[in-house]
């Protein structure tokens, strides 16, 4: 059985231990229609050719 969390409005998810947040873009890829999602990689793609691959992941982490 998965282990079950409750949690309040109030609660920063980002303290909890073992939670991992999706990214606002993992969010959008999923949620959006297909033509969203393209331009959202190609963006991604984008960023990616300027600041090379380390430089997008800490672009992302903000």
């Amino acid at each position: 059985n998965p282990r079950q969390l409750v949690l309040s409005p109030d609660d920063d998810l980002g303290s909890v231990p073992g939670v991992k947040l999706p990214s606002v873009s993992a969010i959008l890829g999923c949620t959006r229609s297909s033509d969203t999602a393209e331009r959202l990689y190609k963006w991604q793609q984008r960023i990616v050719r300027q600041k090379g691959l380390d430089g997008f992941k800490q672009y992302m982490k903000g």
